[in-house]
């Protein structure tokens, strides 16, 4: 009955894979959680986001629960413009429409750019999160491999050479979820060079940069004809739940992405003026130098305590930053060992998920997101005598 009545989009729909690991761990206390891929709660600024909430009110009224027009704020949309360039993120011919995160953010490009017939690349493995928003609109895609450079941009060469080519190419080229590789500088200018010649448009995902001390080139700023798409979001930087996300678009693509966007106003009124307080009042600005060094430390205990308990057929990534750690262990069934390591009291997320083709059974994505320092290396040690 189900498969009769729904449509060919709602049969390409998929859970997450981390909702999948977060089901299975349940309310267990006893596990360390190196599976999530949300920020650290203690990191989370709550007196400032309470504050903000009390001054928008009394200075917005009932203008804060209202409807916020297409596109988001225009004071917001003017206040993330000035903190990207503050950022190195060159705005200029570009305009900003805020989403209700970079999921949503994905969720309109696709909308107004995919059609059953299109089809477009995307990183193997990749976050399946993102990369469903794009599937749902058509099932057309090609998986492109990454290295330890990131995307392998000579396969993107052969691609967009054959007939027909993609409409899309999607990354994560900084920090990538959920290998933690960054994409290297001479990859970034050819790849923007590549798609560039061939009309081809790159849709940037980049949710990590600034968590990150001295983060690569945004590809946007090699971009000179209005190629990229940059997709950002204040989850990682403020709080998730907030659900405020940006697209940094093209105009010729901005007046589309306003109207798809008005169709379900899904970004909350009240966030965004939250938002638009704590970058006036420059408090996410102030706090990213201790971002950058919390999570830098935590991925040092996560790097070191892999290399201290880690048996000699298990290599791992080294990111540059990010949460993501890609783990391969030679030999060993990560999907099937996950209840014996949730047993042990530790949790990943089998990273075969993340593949869209050719899944790798041997990896797990491991994350130093939310969980505390002194649980990294004890976690890393259970998981080294499941794999043992």
């Amino acid at each position: 009955m189900l498969n009769s009545i729904l449509n060919s989009r709602a049969k390409r729909l998929e859970w997450s894979p981390v909702e999948v690991v977060s089901r299975i761990i349940g309310e267990r206390k006893n596990v360390i959680n190196l599976a999530g891929g949300s920020p650290d709660p203690r990191l989370i600024p709550i007196r400032e986001i309470k504050e903000a909430v009390n001054e928008a009110i009394e200075e917005y009224g009932t203008s804060t629960v209202g409807y916020p027009g297409a596109g988001g704020l225009k004071e917001l949309r003017k206040e993330v413009r000035i903190f990207l360039n503050k950022m190195g993120i060159k705005v200029n011919g570009k305009e900003i429409i805020i989403t209700a995160g970079a999921q949503h953010a994905m969720n309109i490009i696709a909308n107004i750019l995919l059609s059953e017939q299109d089809f477009f690349l995307a990183e193997n493995p990749t976050f399946v999160e993102t990369f469903q928003a794009l599937k749902f609109y058509t099932p057309n895609y090609k998986a492109v491999t990454l290295d330890d450079q990131g995307l392998v941009v000579d396969d993107v060469a052969k691609i967009l050479k054959s007939t027909p080519k993609p409409k899309i190419v999607y990354t994560i080229p900084t920090a990538h979820n959920p290998t933690g590789i960054s994409l290297s500088e001479d990859r970034r200018r050819y790849l923007i060079e590549l798609c560039s010649t061939h009309n081809v448009l790159v849709i940037e995902d980049d949710p990590y940069r600034f968590i990150i001390g001295k983060p690569p080139t945004a590809l946007i700023n090699y971009d000179k004809n209005n190629i990229v798409l940059y997709v950002g979001s204040f989850s990682k930087i403020i709080a998730p739940g907030l659900r405020v996300g940006y697209v940094l678009a093209p105009r010729y693509l901005s007046e589309k992405l306003e109207q798809i966007e008005q169709l379900d106003f899904a970004t909350s009124t009240l966030s965004m003026y939250i938002v638009l307080k704590l970058l006036r009042k420059n408090v996410i600005e102030k706090r990213l130098p201790m971002l950058i060094k919390a999570y830098q430390d935590k991925m040092k205990i996560l790097l070191n305590a892999l290399e201290e308990f880690m048996p000699p057929y298990v290599d791992w990534t080294k990111p540059i930053g990010g949460f993501f750690v890609l783990l391969k262990a030679k030999g060993r069934n990560l999907a099937k060992l996950l209840d014996r390591a949730i047993r042990e009291g530790v949790a990943y997320v089998p990273a075969h998920l993340f593949y869209i083709e050719n899944p790798d059974y041997s990896t797990a994505r491991l994350s130093i997101g939310p969980v505390r320092e002194e649980d990294i290396t004890e976690g890393v040690r259970r998981l080294a005598k499941v794999l043992l």
